[in-house]
């Protein structure tokens, strides 16, 4: 059996997000992430200031979502 043709829900699929502001370089890790983790990760989520993570759980529920990776910053590393 093929990646084609296997179901959504064999596949591991994850959502790649940030928590709060983070500095360039945990930007480029988290966009290094999502293609390392593609194709079965969101490439181009959109997250903003007002997301919260109860709505990224309802969203990854409904997408079968495995995997979930959080970025944050700590007061020392900004």
């Amino acid at each position: 059996m093929t990646d084609q043709d296997s179901k959504p829900e064999e596949n591991p699929v994850s959502f790649i997000l940030r928590r709060g502001k983070i500095p360039k370089s945990l930007q480029m890790l988290q966009s290094n992430m999502r293609e390392v983790m593609s194709p079965y990760t969101a490439l181009k989520l959109r997250e903003s200031g007002k997301d919260k993570l109860r709505e990224f759980l309802l969203g990854a529920s409904i997408l079968h979502v495995s995997h979930l990776v959080l970025f944050s910053a700590t007061d020392k590393s900004n």
